[in-house]
């Protein structure tokens, strides 16, 4: 019988080579004649959908603009865990929301490069500095645009992402225009902090991290 293993985009060439057969991305096949152990690195569990500490209700499937401080960026889960790992949680977050955007309801299609993504939510502690990891959440790419509005501004994608928005929260241009100012007002002072990343959720998850931000922080 074969064995079903999860793999990163950038190592499908290794796996293949090794006599990986694919399946549906991210996952491959190996074959029973193989012998398991060259994929020991890819041959992990998937994920369970319940963690502890995970508060689900934060952000109310609402969608928002979620700029985040700069003293924070490339902290991310992303950053601070492997790639295998990371496509793990991707999986585990699609599947338990019935591969639809948690915000617009959506399913992924492909023939207009919406697909759906994770991101990361947090809490800030403003009185302790904590910024704290507290949720992922399924969203596909145009409402991924609305809440990295800085980054899509960067990348030209502001039309789409005001768009989107305008039509998920049935807001007018104006609404949303103001709701981008206060979000970049907050901003502002959160860059004023510097905050401790807490990622201790991904402790209970069983995943480890690959970089020294802390995960002990007190609760």
């Amino acid at each position: 019988m074969s064995r079903k293993i999860i793999v990163p985009f950038d190592d499908r060439g290794t796996v293949e080579k090794l006599g990986a057969l694919k399946m549906k991305h991210p996952y491959y096949s190996v074959p029973e004649y193989i012998d398991m152990s060259k994929f020991e690195y890819w041959d992990r569990p998937d994920l369970n959908p319940d963690i502890m500490g995970e508060d689900r209700t934060h952000g109310n499937n609402m969608l928002y603009v979620d700029l985040i401080p700069k003293q924070s960026w490339y902290k991310s889960v992303r950053e601070n865990i492997d790639s295998v790992d990371w496509e793990r949680i991707k999986e585990m977050c699609k599947k338990r929301a019935n591969f639809r955007c948690e915000l617009c309801g959506s399913s992924p299609n492909y023939e207009l490069k919406n697909y759906l993504e994770c991101h990361e939510r947090f809490s800030f502690d403003k009185d302790n500095c904590v910024q704290k990891l507290v949720r992922f959440v399924c969203l596909c790419t145009k409402c991924h645009y609305v809440t990295h509005w800085g980054l899509s501004a960067i990348e030209g994608r502001l039309d789409i992402a005001r768009t989107h928005m305008m039509e998920v929260n049935k807001w007018d241009e104006e609404r949303v225009s103001v709701h981008v100012k206060n979000r970049f007002e907050k901003w502002k002072i959160k860059n004023e902090i510097t905050w401790e990343i807490d990622l201790s959720m991904l402790e209970n998850m069983g995943i480890e991290q690959t970089t020294s931000v802390r995960t002990n922080l007190p609760h």
